[in-house]
């Protein structure tokens, strides 16, 4: 070859590794790429299952002046639709962590007709096993026509509290009534890492979960909460279980730190309702692991 062709073939060899370059440093930056929160990526649409149930029995015989004994199941699940098809894979994690919190049976549609049939299913479920204990009523001589008490209830909605530095919180409210003086209401909690693709729990969150220091926080917050001064004090304000009182997963997060959520009768009476702890970034940056410490002033 001539020097001109030695040097075309040389400075096409230097574009070639030039462009590879340029092309695996994108590649690379597209896939390490952070997401820090979902606004604007998505759109939270509701996936509704409900259905009420009333025994042909009942409707037969129900003569009292009460609502008619039924089974009603309710459920408003919270569905993200992405404007980007690259998340579908972060999509299909985060519907799989909500809806196998309703229904923990195997879910690999992930798509809302998908989900909306999982739901569906398990709202089949609760009205079958009503149907059964009324005919286990049935076989033990009550009369489930007519008594109010023999009703299901089952409610479940949620909504997004939080999406920020790579966190989402959701918080559903249940409320679950099988007979008795009152439904029982409890709210339940998750927390997303978007980025790794994974739940948040106390484990992953704290270096130590236990840390006596860190416990001590969350009883400085519930004395101060019930304006008292000791911790035996608490039993007078209805906290009869504040022995138990521990760094739950039930949390999520705001801008501002981390509520530490407690369902009536985990604390407390009935009466005196949920109980929430709020601890600012700044407390809890000393107890945070690697990954979190970007939370608090402490990280920086």
């Amino acid at each position: 070859f001539g020097d001109g062709e030695l040097s075309y073939m040389k400075g096409n060899r230097v574009i070639g590794v030039l462009v590879g370059t340029l092309l695996l440093a994108q590649v690379s930056c597209t896939k390490s790429k952070q997401i820090d929160s979902l606004d604007g990526l998505v759109t939270w649409e509701a996936v509704e299952a409900s259905t009420e149930y009333i025994d042909p029995y009942v409707l037969e015989e129900w003569e009292g002046d009460d609502a008619m004994p039924s089974c009603k199941v309710d459920i408003k699940m919270s569905y993200p639709t992405f404007s980007d098809n690259n998340y579908t894979e972060i999509r299909d994690s985060l519907v799989k962590s909500i809806a196998q919190r309703i229904y923990p049976a195997p879910l690999e549609d992930f798509s809302k007709e998908g989900v909306k049939a999982h739901l569906e299913k398990y709202v089949e479920e609760q009205v079958g096993d009503y149907k059964l204990d009324l005919e286990q009523a049935k076989k033990l001589n009550f009369d489930v026509g007519s008594y109010s008490v023999f009703s299901r209830e089952y409610e479940y909605s949620d909504s997004i509290t939080y999406s920020e530095h790579g966190i989402l919180s959701l918080i559903s409210k249940t409320i679950e009534y099988s007979g008795g003086a009152h439904a029982n209401q409890f709210a339940s909690t998750l927390n997303y890492n978007l980025n790794d693709k994974a739940l948040i729990t106390v484990s992953s969150l704290f270096k130590e979960p236990n840390d006596e220091d860190l416990l001590d926080l969350l009883f400085n917050a519930l004395m101060h909460s019930f304006e008292v001064e000791t911790r035996e004090e608490l039993e007078y304000k209805g906290v009869f279980n504040y022995h138990a009182l521990e760094v739950t997963n039930n949390l999520y997060f705001d801008k501002d730190g981390i509520t530490f959520y407690y369902n009536p009768y985990e604390l407390a009476t009935y009466s005196t309702g949920p109980i929430e702890l709020h601890l600012s970034y700044d407390e809890l940056a000393p107890y945070f692991t690697n990954e979190y410490k970007r939370l608090g002033k402490h990280g920086e």
